[in-house]
């Protein structure tokens, strides 16, 4: 999208800085604009958005910034892991929890979002249908994780783009292996309860786990 809209000179995806997408007036949002800007682009524009299977997403947002030592994983175990852990890890003292944050389970993770209300969410694992309306914006493409290459080539061909601009080379997901041990470290109860907090993005983007949905 940076090369498309001219913010970047570069013509390798890959070789664009990651944190680029995330600094300010790099794109412009509908909030920056006035309801009538707003509708014309919601009407004439390509609308287009790519979701996860909801459990996978969730394992992947709990491993990015609760266990990797990324620069922007400290920010998450010290805004949320510290508060995770002295509510939900037993036998243990709320002195005893470490001020980084650092340690937090799975299973602790997944209590706090049971106990915290949707529209508390962090983006990271808010519903993707709470973030994106699909109900209310109507999307000329909604692409998937799972079929990353072949939706974004796809995409980028009904859109025109050059045919020099490709889709950067998709990596296969570590966390896909993963799902179901973390998945298994919770209560049947809690695993339950999980899926149920999903249950809209399960349905909504046609995906199934188990015999929950």
């Amino acid at each position: 999208m940076l090369i498309l809209s001219g913010a970047s000179n570069q013509t390798d995806p890959k070789l664009i800085p990651a944190d680029s997408v995330h600094r300010k007036h790099v794109f412009i949002k509908l909030s920056d604009l006035k309801p009538s800007q707003i509708q014309h682009r919601l009407l004439t524009y390509t609308k287009f958005l790519f979701v996860r299977h909801p459990v996978e997403r969730v394992i992947s947002a709990f491993r990015n910034k609760f266990e990797m030592n990324y620069t922007s994983s400290a920010y998450f175990k010290k805004r949320f892991g510290v508060k995770i852990m002295k509510k939900y890890r037993k036998g243990v003292s709320p002195e005893s929890i470490p001020s980084s944050g650092n340690g937090v389970h799975f299973p602790e993770f997944v209590s706090y979002l049971i106990d915290t209300k949707k529209e508390q969410f962090n983006e990271h694992w808010a519903l993707v249908s709470s973030l994106c309306n699909p109900c209310d914006v109507k999307y000329d493409y909604i692409g998937k994780y799972e079929t990353l290459a072949d939706d974004s080539k796809y995409i980028l061909e009904q859109i025109g783009a050059p045919p020099s601009l490709h889709f950067p080379e998709v990596v296969p997901s570590k966390t896909s292996a993963v799902v179901e041990s973390y998945f298994n470290s919770l209560t049947a109860q809690q695993q339950s309860d999980l899926v149920k907090i999903y249950q809209d993005d399960f349905q909504i983007f046609d995906y199934h786990f188990r015999n929950f949905i």
